[in-house]
């Protein structure tokens, strides 16, 4: 293992990622408390490395580990800590994860920390995700819209009604898509984006509608009920 860490500082490409591969699918006690032990380590790939790893493991004792690496120097370290703790769903990351959306300088790792709030759906986020929808950056702002969606609550409709305004036609796409998530409840909302002058959120929308209703079995139902009853009579 020591030989592996110290091919990830070398100049040749290859061996590095051939190092980076070993590290990521490394399994087993050892290989798990080296991940966690270089993730402190001087170098800031070595670090984004680790991370990636830890994440692959989806083993819960790396939470902290990877809490405490949303603080790191590097905007790197920090963009895979937040999405390592997206495979990892626990609540004790989620408010830690609602401070880096809100206020971590990179527009990349607050759109990953958004990513992994979507992947927990814990209703502390609503609140933290519903104010980022305002976020300066398109990339925040549609990874926020994905994350509401999978918190799959009507809750999470007005939000996202007016994220159908939003001047990124990407941002209104993954709007709809999440709209879709929720269902019934969003189903008029999802109605006013088949008129979106973008062509790729109209046909979105259009899908939305089509899936919803074939979730929706309640009229066939009915319509059959009616059948069977003028039979019967």
């Amino acid at each position: 293992m020591k030989a592996v860490i110290e091919a990830l500082t070398d100049e040749d490409s290859s061996a590095v990622e051939s190092a980076a591969d070993i590290l990521e699918k490394t399994k087993g006690r050892k290989g798990f408390q080296m991940l966690i032990d270089i993730l402190g380590d001087a170098d800031w790939y070595i670090r984004e490395v680790a991370a990636e790893g830890l994440g692959d493991s989806r083993d819960a004792r790396a939470v902290e580990p990877l809490i405490r690496a949303l603080r790191d120097d590097s905007v790197y370290v920090r963009e895979t800590a937040a999405e390592a703790l997206g495979k990892i769903p626990d609540n004790r990351a989620v408010q830690p994860l609602i401070e880096v959306l809100l206020y971590d300088t990179s527009e990349y790792v607050r759109e990953m920390a958004a990513y992994a709030l979507g992947e927990m759906a814990d209703l502390r986020a609503l609140e933290p995700l519903t104010e980022a929808l305002k976020d300066e950056s398109a990339y925040v702002r549609g990874s926020v819209a994905c994350a509401l969606g999978k918190l799959a609550i009507a809750m999470a409709v007005r939000p996202l009604q007016g994220a159908l305004q939003d001047e990124c036609a990407s941002v209104r796409w993954e709007t709809v898509e999440a709209l879709a998530r929720i269902a019934k409840p969003a189903v008029g909302s999802i109605v006013k984006a088949v008129k979106d002058e973008d062509g790729s959120v109209c046909k979105a929308a259009k899908g939305a509608i089509r899936k919803i209703k074939v979730k929706q079995p309640t009229s066939g139902r009915s319509a059959q009920g009616r059948r069977d009853r003028k039979v019967s009579n």
